[in-house]
This record gives structure tokens, sequence and C-alpha cells, in this order.
């Protein structure tokens, strides 16, 4: 035919970007046919190219082009296939065979800017024009009136969202294929919800979440004659829809994450602790016990995790006056789990509940010190230090006896041994190797009654350390127990000489109370901790953030309160005090209480 005798021998070579494949060929050198490839892809993607010249510097610029477009859009680099012989027909003007140009490959950006708020843009031709339209839905939820700066790339857009602060956590994009609808299966929402009716079921079978949710999906069609499916599902009396998709799982998972959402915001609530009398009483320690419980459970809900009923748990409560024992809580915690100690300080490895508190109540005192000298600070600030003002206490309240020396009957064998306990948990009463093992928690109390409460950070901006006035220990099975409390905390410090250091340190005795009580036993593989308004989840077993946002770790002080830089050498006397202790308490020698291994002890933790 005709067409057959124009045609020609030539050369074709494919180059793939993104999933999509793009052809080029000719008549020329075999392997300039690559460059074509190139040219073709451009093309197609709708990038600007200069075509004015078939060879040379132009057929390299369109590789590099390529390349760049793939970086600037996170996609993986381009493969370019090897060249094959082919037969084409020239067409006028052109040295190409004219083929329907490929369908541009179209995305959906999801833009997710930490503590679990994700946005998702509309769809858009590359990467980048997705990005810049979920950056735009994100702008008009949370900062309505701003726009997106112009012509930026993915990259940019990601330190223009960490410009605006709107959480600690790295703003990232996640791109999916429009054509394939918006994958939600990576979210796995569905899982997410059914985990949190499990937890419910377990534990509050009661409860409305505890009941499975019914999913109802509905077929429509498109004008196109496309069939699309909707499902919908009923959860705490609110009927919700998804969005139409071409596939029903995805639909599934739309409707889910709905439904997760309606869930946070339906449970969601003000922990608001009340006003108490501070009484060293059974009556007024059951009283906080009951509140500590209340306020945990409204914690669990505020995450969308059952309340921990029977775990043991703890309270710092501060009082105001001296003519007054009404306290009020301020940090409140539950957990009994402990990590492997490692460099990494933005995980809590101790997850003891009175350990929790303790760290709540470092970040308590941050921020009052932001307002030090304002009527509602409970500092005061000269020469650049701060002080406490003299009404103010802090009383420590922990429903179990806390692990270690307290935990030894009085005229024991093994009485008075500082002990320490395996990281797993285990093994609390026991002497152990300082420099491997984790400080039981009698221990740790004994120290906070020498060093203070505040910590080495905290220590380096105070006029005087921070002391607890008061301990309340409920769950002993005698009063006599109450002598080993008193033992623990406070006796095993007399011997100890502190009269050649400044700063305000000294052996503080509280008043130390026992009350007789069935003691809660139930260990969670979850940690929880409630400080400031904020509620926190922590993963027992590592240490690492579960929900909401771990401020009490001390990278979180760090990023939070940078206006108050950690430095060793302005902690010196308090690490000289915990020098001294350590001598006292377990006869350590010069060497193994250095700075560096009373840092690998996290004693601070």
């Amino acid at each position: 035919s005709r067409i057959l005798k124009m045609s020609q021998r030539g050369w074709q070579s494919t180059v793939t970007v993104g999933g999509e494949e793009y052809t080029g060929d000719g008549r020329g050198d075999r392997e300039k046919t690559v460059f074509a490839a190139a040219r073709a892809a451009l093309k197609a993607l709708g990038l600007p190219y200069d075509w004015s010249g078939p060879g040379g510097r132009s057929n390299k610029q369109a590789m590099d082009d390529l390349e760049r477009y793939c970086r600037e859009n996170k996609l993986c680099p381009p493969s370019y296939g090897p060249p094959k012989p082919c037969r084409y027909t020239p067409q006028p003007g052109g040295g190409g065979r004219r083929r329907k140009p490929p369908q541009q490959f179209m995305y959906i950006a999801e833009l997710n800017v930490g503590l679990d708020r994700s946005f998702f843009g509309k769809p858009a031709t590359g990467m980048k024009n997705a990005a810049v339209e979920a950056a735009r839905e994100a702008l008009m939820h949370l900062k309505p009136g701003s726009s997106v700066p112009a012509n930026s790339d993915i990259e940019e857009l990601e330190h223009f969202f960490v410009s605006l602060k709107l959480s600690k956590e790295q703003p990232e994009f996640s791109f999916y294929s429009a054509s394939d609808d918006v994958s939600l299966e990576v979210k796995n929402d569905i899982s997410l919800l059914d985990d949190v009716q499990k937890k419910f079921r377990s534990r509050e079978p009661d409860h409305e979440l505890a009941s499975p949710v019914d999913y109802r999906q509905h077929e429509i069609t498109a004008d196109d004659g496309t069939r699309l499916w909707v499902m919908e599902c009923k959860v705490m009396g609110k009927t919700l829809k998804s969005r139409a998709f071409s596939k029903l799982q995805n639909a599934k998972n739309d409707v889910a994450r709905k439904a997760y959402t309606w869930i946070t915001e339906a449970l969601k609530g003000t922990v608001s602790p009340r006003e108490l009398s501070l009484e060293a009483t059974r009556n007024g320690v059951d009283k906080i016990d009951r509140e500590c419980k209340t306020m945990l459970a409204q914690v669990c809900h505020n995450l969308l995790e059952p309340a921990v009923q029977d775990d043991v748990h703890a309270a710092i409560l501060m009082t105001t006056d001296h003519q007054s024992a009404k306290a009020t809580v301020i940090t409140v915690a539950s957990g009994t789990g402990i990590c492997k100690p490692s460099a990494d300080k933005s995980v809590v490895f101790d997850c003891h509940a009175e350990m929790l508190v303790r760290k709540g109540l470092i970040e308590f005192l941050f921020k009052q010190m932001e307002t030090a000298g304002t009527p509602s600070s409970i500092f005061t600030r000269a020469a650049g230090k701060y002080s406490l003002k003299d009404a103010v206490r802090f009383h420590l309240f922990v429903n179990k006896i806390p692990c270690g020396d307290a935990c030894i009957p009085v005229g024991a064998r093994n009485e008075g041994e500082l002990r320490y306990r395996k990281t797993d948990g285990e093994g609390h009463v026991r002497k152990g190797d300082l420099s491997k093992d984790k400080m039981s928690c009698s221990a740790k109390i004994a120290l906070w009654n020498v060093v203070g409460v505040q910590g080495a950070h905290l220590s380096q901006f105070l006029t005087r350390p921070v002391y607890l006035s008061t301990i309340l220990v409920k769950g002993l099975k005698k009063d006599a127990e109450e002598a080993q409390l008193e033992r623990a905390f406070y006796d095993q410090l007399q011997d100890m000489d502190l009269r050649h250091l400044s700063g305000g340190y000294r052996r503080n005795k509280p008043v130390i109370k026992g009350v007789v009580g069935e003691p809660d036993h139930e260990s969670s593989k979850e940690a929880f901790c409630w400080v400031n308004g904020k509620e926190e989840m922590i993963n027992t077993s590592d240490g690492t953030r579960m929900k909401g946002t771990l401020d009490i770790s001390k990278q979180g002080i760090h990023t939070t309160y940078h206006a108050y830089p950690s430095c060793r050498a302005d902690q010196g006397e308090y690490h000289e005090v915990c020098q001294e202790w350590l001598k006292a308490m377990d006869g350590c020698t010069s060497d193994k209480c250095s700075a560096e291994n009373l840092e690998k002890m996290n004693l601070d933790d």
C-alpha cells in the first residue's frame, strides 16, 4: 500500500515516569531515540521545553528536566528502556510517528500537619499541583484568609507549614493515583475503628462503642455510566456517609475515617480537676483516689481509649495557702511499664505512674515560669532566677506502695538497701548493677527528698529546689507498713552531710502517710498522663508517643520551652548532690558517680 511504501526503518525507545510509559522514535541515531523518549514524556506531562534544536544541548536538557521533575515530585528516577528497531511514517513538519497523546497522570495529595490532622486536595496533573491543592484545603481550615506561596515546590510547601507552627510534627505530603481513587487503605481507618471497639468491648462492654458498626453500601451510577459506591454507617446516634468511589473498600475506609473523627469530637471533654481537701486520713485519701480515677477516665475517653479502672495511678496536688487545706490536682498519670535505657531523649523510659506525674510537674513548672510575676503564676522573678512563692506546696499521691525498698518489711535482712529493677519491670526488690539497671521508685522518691523534684534542667533557673511537702500512699495491707515508707523515703538520708553545699539543698522530711486499702494491680500496655490541659498516651514497650503530644519527654520540654536552654555547666551543683546521695546510699566510688554515669543512669527520667 501507499502507506507501507512511505514507511521507513528507525529506532524506538521508552521511558517510564510515575508508572506511565512514554515512547519516542525516529530514523536518527539509535542512541538518540532515548532523548526523543524524554522529550515525549515532557510534552505529555505539560512541562515547558525548548524544541528549537534537534540535537546537542537540547537533547541532554530534556533528560535533565525530566530527572528534576521526578525529584521535585518525589518519584523514582526515569527508567529508560533499550532502543528497539521499528518502522515509522514521517509526518509533515515532524520527524516522528504521530501518536495519540498519552493521558496525563492525575494525583490527589494528602497533607498531614500532625496531631492526626490530614487534608485532601482536589485531583490535579502532577504531584506539585496536587500538593498545592492539598495545601489550599489545609489553609482554608487552619488559617482562613491565608494563601499558598506562589510557584512553590513540594519541599517549599512543607517548609511553609513548618513556619506556621501548627504542631511539633513535620508536615508531610502523601500522593495517590486519582485514576484509582484515593487509596485510604494506607491509613487503615477500618482497622483503627475496629481496634477502638475491641478495647471497649473488653473493658466497658456496656458502652455504646462496644457494639459493632453497621455498614450499609449503596450503588450509584455516574453521568458517564461508571458504577460508584457510597458507604453509610451509624455510630453514637450519628449517621455518616462516604464520598463516592469506584472501589467499595475505599468507600468503607472513607466512612470509617469520618466515624473515627466524629467519635473523637463526641467524646472530647475537658478534664477539670475539682478542689479537694488535703487530709492525711483514709477518707481524705479515698477522695483523692476517686478524683484521680474520674480524671483518668476522661483522659482515656478524649484519647478514644477505654477507662483504666484498676491500673496503678498517681497524682501531684498543689496548695497555695498556708491557712487552707484546699488542693488541686495539677497532674495525674497511670502506668507500670519500663523500657530499656537509651540516649533517645524523645521517649520516656520510666512509665511508672509516680515517675510520670513528676515529669508532668516539671512541665507544669516550666509553663508557670512563662508567666512569672503575674498574680496567676506561682513564681516570682528576680536577678534572672525564679523563686517559688512561699505558700505554694506540692503533694504526691500514689494508690500503691512504690516498688523498691518501701515494699520490704521492717526488720527484714535486706531492708534499707538501694534497689534497682530489671528493664522488663520485674525483680523490683533486689540489688542491681548501677550501670545497667533502672533505679526503683522508692529510691527515686528518696533522691527527690535531697535534690528536689524539679530535675537538673529546671534547677539552673530556680533559686532553690522544689520539694514535696506530703507523700500519701494507698494500698497498705496493714498500718505497720507505714514504717517501711518512712525508712525508704527519708530515714536512710539521715547520715548525709550537705552542709558544704549551697543552693538550698537539704534533707527534706515530708509528711508521709500510708492508708490501708485494696491495692489496684491491673497492668495496662499503655501509660497515660495529663498536665496543663493536655492528654498523653505512651507505649510502655518503647516509651514513645501513641496519642496526644509527648511534651513531658526531655526533647518535648526542650522544644516547647526553648527559651530555657539546658546547660550542663549550670547544673553542676545538682549533679554534685546526686553524687553525694549515691555515695551515701550505695557506697559508690567517685568514678562511678561521675557526671557522665549519672546521665546514663537516667536519674531525671
